[in-house]
């Protein structure tokens, strides 16, 4: 942990660590939410501050210690969608796979393959000191 410190050592690199840190996170929500409101039947049913606490509730879900969240983070985000939406559990949880799929699978692995084909197609770096 203070290696970490240490690496944000000026106020400027703390600075943009904080703000990078906000837009994850913001850009993690919006993804969630539009995700939530696009679903027939809830749209109109949930605003910002609901999707926000549901939004909390799946983060709780992927904090605990299971692996990948896989099961604490759709409980926790179907209670969060039936308790602020008032739809059923079983919509609760078709919403909760779906948006799932799309933040864990299409976006971490997509990017992920993205990147790692970005990584075979880059001219190797020269090992010479200069």
């Amino acid at each position: 942990v203070a290696q970490s410190f240490r690496s944000v050592g000026s106020p400027g690199r703390l600075s943009y660590a904080i703000v990078s840190s906000i837009a994850i996170w913001v850009c993690y929500f919006l993804t969630f939410y539009l995700v939530i409101r696009g679903y027939e039947g809830i749209s109109g049913h949930i605003d910002w501050r609901q999707g926000l606490f549901v939004f909390t509730c799946s983060a709780v879900g992927m904090t605990l210690p299971v692996p990948g969240g896989l099961g604490a983070y759709q409980v926790f985000t179907s209670l969060g969608l039936v308790l602020t939406a008032g739809i059923s559990e079983e919509r609760a949880a078709s919403i909760t796979l779906f948006v799932y799929l799309v933040q864990i699978w299409i976006i971490t692995v997509g990017y992920g393959a993205i990147c790692y084909a970005y990584q075979l197609c880059r001219p190797p770096k020269s090992l010479s000191s200069t």
